[in-house]
């Protein structure tokens, strides 16, 4: 079953005339939504739908002869000019970026008269960027260490009637689309939150082929992340669990009298966050001798997670959804840090650079506050970028002042000399030293420190940690 969140019925009827005016003005024939949500089972549900960009190309218009023409006719286009499966899955590797853990992009919404919706053309292209969406959704949430999500949503909507209908693809069965059945109810997500405290000192084989930052950044937590993805014990609100309840506590049974009162407490709770604390075990920590090192990494920080589950979802489900969260949150930070390097060397006698990765601002998604989007920010970024990418990547405005600014930080002065400070010194008659730049991880063949610190972080938190992560306080 497909169950759409009850508001989104109203946006839907903003976003028809939307497409219908883009139709009639830019011959677009049809648009393509990202389904935003979460999965239970077999059943998927919609949080949000976000709307996917044109290609480059769609707006491309051949010349007219007709220099007369105040206004340039727009012809209609054809399915591949307006629909590109590359162009999709990028926009939803960046969308992905926005969401807290327990969140997931699970399908792909088309609008279209019923004449287009009948061919085949539109579905071949739509399938294919499904199973795109699903590699890319692996790679950004769990860096690969899990499998991707098979069950993902394939909906159209017939404009300009408005009725939604659609199936659900096995992409590990092969294309076939089963048709279920969609419906509009209301939908509940509860918040989860967590902090992870990190202290790993480890060395990057150089067997890995690290040669950029990222690569070199993935190496570098990946032990650690496949140590926490592990390790399932938790304490959630104060209280050791079984992974198969309820993450929301409520009575069975009939309620009367004084009853009554207490289980309408109960289901307010579902409105609270859940607090989720998580332990790893001290046999996981990474202790194996690497004799031919890229680099030696020291990773320090206290990550704050933000998640959101449907309210009928068990605590197992809470606890991988912070574990969702910190991963993903770690691996956006250090793509988007390594799409903005720019092409700088350091010199030679340089043994250590410092990386200030992008810090996290939040805001509660329309229409469901547990669900909190995040925007990462770099120096010299304001709210104001914030608010433009919640725009432009999940189709919704956001008032600046509901963007959270205030959990995290840059990096100071203070805190660059404290480092130069506490940094270890690379290894004395190394022929030559490593060097992780702002552009380019740089070949070595001895051991030597090098250094990764990431801004953020935070604020609310006295601590004051380096290399790597950098987690500090006010």
């Amino acid at each position: 079953m497909i169950v759409l969140d009850k508001p989104l019925e109203t946006r839907f009827e903003a976003l028809i005339k939307e497409h219908c005016d883009a139709q009639k003005q830019l011959g677009i024939p049809a648009t393509v939504f990202l389904l935003i949500g979460s999965r239970i089972g077999d059943d998927l549900y919609v949080a949000h739908v976000a709307k996917c960009p044109l290609p480059e190309t769609a707006m491309d218009q051949p010349e007219s002869d007709d220099t007369t023409r105040k206004t340039p006719t727009m012809t209609p286009k054809a399915p591949n000019e307006t629909i590109d499966p590359e162009w999709i899955t990028d926009h939803g590797r960046q969308v992905l970026r926005t969401l807290p853990g327990g969140v997931d992009i699970i399908g792909l919404m088309l609008f279209a008269e019923k004449k287009l919706l009948l061919q085949g053309t539109f579905r071949s292209i739509l399938l294919r960027a499904l199973k795109m969406l699903s590699t890319a959704s692996s790679t950004v949430n769990w860096m690969r260490l899990k499998p991707s999500e098979n069950l993902m949503a394939l909906m159209t909507l017939e404009v300009p009637l408005g009725k939604p209908s659609g199936g659900i693809v096995d992409l590990a069965k092969g294309s076939d689309v089963f048709q279920t059945k969609v419906a509009f109810q209301p939908v509940q997500w509860v918040g989860v939150r967590a902090t992870l405290q990190m202290d790993l000192k480890l060395r990057v084989p150089r067997s890995s082929g690290n040669t950029n930052f990222l690569r070199l950044f993935i190496a570098s937590i990946g032990d650690w992340a496949k140590s926490l993805l592990s390790n399932n014990f938790a304490i959630v609100n104060g209280r050791i669990r079984d992974g198969s309840d309820l993450i929301t506590e409520k009575s069975s049974g009939k309620v009367s009298g004084k009853a009554k009162g207490r289980q309408s407490q109960q289901n307010q709770n579902a409105n609270e966050l859940v607090d989720v604390e998580l332990f790893m075990k001290l046999a996981d920590k990474v202790s194996s001798v690497v004799s031919d090192s890229c680099c030696s990494v020291v990773l320090k920080s206290t990550l704050k997670c933000r998640a959101a589950v449907l309210s009928k979802a068990t605590v197992d489900a809470a606890v991988n959804a912070v574990k969702q969260d910190a991963i993903r949150s770690l691996y956006s930070r250090a793509e988007l840090h390594c799409e903005s390097m720019a092409v700088v060397e350091d010199e030679e006698k340089d043994t250590a650079a410092v990386h200030q990765l992008p810090r996290r601002v939040s805001t509660p998604l329309p229409f469901q506050s547990a669900i909190l989007i995040s925007d990462y920010l770099f120096e010299g970024d304001s709210v104001q970028d914030a608010k433009d990418s919640f725009r432009d990547l999940l189709s919704v405005e956001i008032d600046s002042a509901a963007i959270d600014d205030s959990l995290e930080r840059l990096i100071t002065e203070d805190d660059l000399e404290a480092m130069n400070v506490s940094m270890p010194q690379p290894v004395p008659d190394s022929p030559r030293t490593q060097q992780i730049t702002k552009t380019a991880l740089m070949e070595e063949r001895t051991l030597t420190a090098s250094y990764v610190a990431v801004a953020a972080l935070v604020a609310i938190l006295a601590v004051t940690v380096y290399v790597v992560f950098l987690s500090l306080g006010k």
